[in-house]
């Protein structure tokens, strides 16, 4: 049977303290015994390659679970909060989008340590479901997988959540706000789904957060729905040559028939019963 590549040298076994916090909002498996890929049976099914070849032309053979790798590796993700869904993205997933939309993605992503030294990010827009998240969140585990710098991913409806809540927690407040400050590379996903009510606090986090990165030459990567012209009218001027200021900026374009394939290669991992296993991408 096969077995997945070793865990790079990047991953760490989490603190004390970064449990703790983890275990406030999270459920997490106890021990490897509660493996988040092969739940216990020590063997899952997998594909024996997938970059470069369709779904329906993969084959799946059994694979060895690493289950101490598994588990190492979903809370170090998450520790930097990339989900489980974005823990099993692969960039072999990512396929719905232009060679003229991916140029510019792949230069900044062959010369990642470059932009990110130079506080460069990302402004990534366009319709839903184009695969904008996806990007971030491997861009992010690529960036992880160097191992020199931290990541923060927060979905914007959390960030606004936290930043209301976390004012009754001040020790809670002010590591969520430091996290997102000092982190290497910041993803802010989705912003633009929160509602109306809400907007005034969005601004504010906004410009707390992103004007003190933009001064500090750290990289932000923003992704959301909306246009350029309505992520202006949303959120005013200010806050959009706030957020554009050090970012470059693409937009998603894909095809018509990228949610119909998604669902066709969800459709082929049931009928050979194959679980995605957690990787870097």
């Amino acid at each position: 049977m096969k077995t997945l590549p070793a865990l790079p040298a990047s991953v760490r076994t989490l603190t004390e303290d970064e449990i703790e916090r983890l275990r406030k909002t999270r459920t997490l498996p106890a021990s490897p015994e509660d493996c988040p890929t092969c739940h216990g049976r020590k063997t899952f099914r997998w594909w024996e390659k997938d970059r470069g070849i369709l779904p329906q032309d993969r084959v799946a053979v059994d694979y060895v679970c690493s289950c101490v790798d598994q588990f190492l590796l979903h809370r170090y993700l998450m520790n930097s909060g990339l989900e489980m869904a974005a823990a099993r993205h692969r960039w072999a997933d990512l396929t719905a989008l232009s060679p003229e939309v991916m140029a510019p993605l792949l230069e900044y992503l062959n010369d990642i340590e470059f932009f990110m030294l130079q506080g460069t990010g990302l402004f990534l827009h366009g319709m839903n479901g184009a695969g904008k998240s996806m990007f971030a969140s491997l861009l992010a585990k690529r960036v992880l997988q160097l191992g020199s710098y931290t990541v923060r991913y927060v979905r914007f409806t959390e960030l606004l959540d936290h930043y209301r809540s976390s004012w009754r927690d001040n020790e809670q407040r002010e590591w969520f706000e430091g996290s997102m400050r000092n982190a290497h590379l910041l993803v802010l996903d989705d912003m633009g789904k929160e509602y109306d009510g809400v907007l005034r606090v969005a601004m504010s986090a906004v410009d707390t957060i992103i004007r003190f990165r933009t001064q500090n030459s750290m990289p932000t990567i923003v992704t959301t729905n909306l246009d350029r012209d309505d992520f202006q009218t949303r959120y005013a001027k200010s806050v959009n040559e706030l957020v554009t200021e050090a970012c470059r900026v693409s937009e998603f374009i894909i095809d018509s028939s990228w949610r119909a394939s998604a669902r066709n290669r969800k459709e082929i991992e049931y009928a050979q019963r194959v679980t995605v296993p957690i990787t870097f991408g």
